[in-house]
């Protein structure tokens, strides 16, 4: 996990974009944006709404989160642009397969990054620690639930949580 957050480009995780623009804009702001009518559907973020469909979700992991962005200077947020010509999800695609554009940034363990880690950069790499967080605690939680349910069990608590774990965007 830790690998993954240093070299995944921000915004290239799977809806991380709206996410941290719920994030950002309670940490901002101290409030929730409303729910704007979807019908038609839009498909791609208009940049008076780059929250998009999360502002339907539940609100507890961006305000758990958004003490952790207010921490850091993300006016630079409204610079991360969406790439308009982004090939996402089609496989094997050689054109434009990034869904943000990226500017580069500094090598880390002798690799490069290509996002420069200051300002929303660093918000994003903060929040996606607390993610990883989470993220623990719930595997934690399985296994010690299974250990209830099952008591002596531990292999059957390890595996109850390695399902969990091997679940794609967990």
């Amino acid at each position: 996990s830790l690998i993954y957050n240093i070299y995944t480009p921000l915004f290239e995780a799977p809806d991380e974009y709206y996410h941290f623009a719920m994030i950002e804009n309670h940490a901002r702001t101290g409030g929730w944006p409303e729910p704007l009518r979807m019908l038609p559907l839009e498909y791609g973020p208009r940049p008076e709404h780059p929250w998009r469909y999360m502002a339907f979700r539940t609100p507890l992991y961006y305000a758990l989160a958004a003490p952790i962005a207010a921490a850091f200077d993300t006016s630079d947020f409204s610079t991360h642009r969406l790439n308009p010509h982004s090939h996402i999800a089609i496989a094997l695609t050689k054109f434009n397969p990034n869904f943000a554009t990226h500017l580069g940034g500094p090598m880390i363990l002798g690799q490069p990054t290509l996002d420069a880690w200051q300002g929303t950069g660093l918000a994003v790499h903060a929040i996606r620690l607390f993610s990883m967080a989470l993220g623990m605690i719930t595997l934690a939680g399985i296994y010690w639930l299974a250990l209830e349910v099952a008591p002596g069990r531990v292999g059957l608590a390890l595996l109850s949580a390695l399902i969990v774990a091997l679940i794609p965007q967990f």
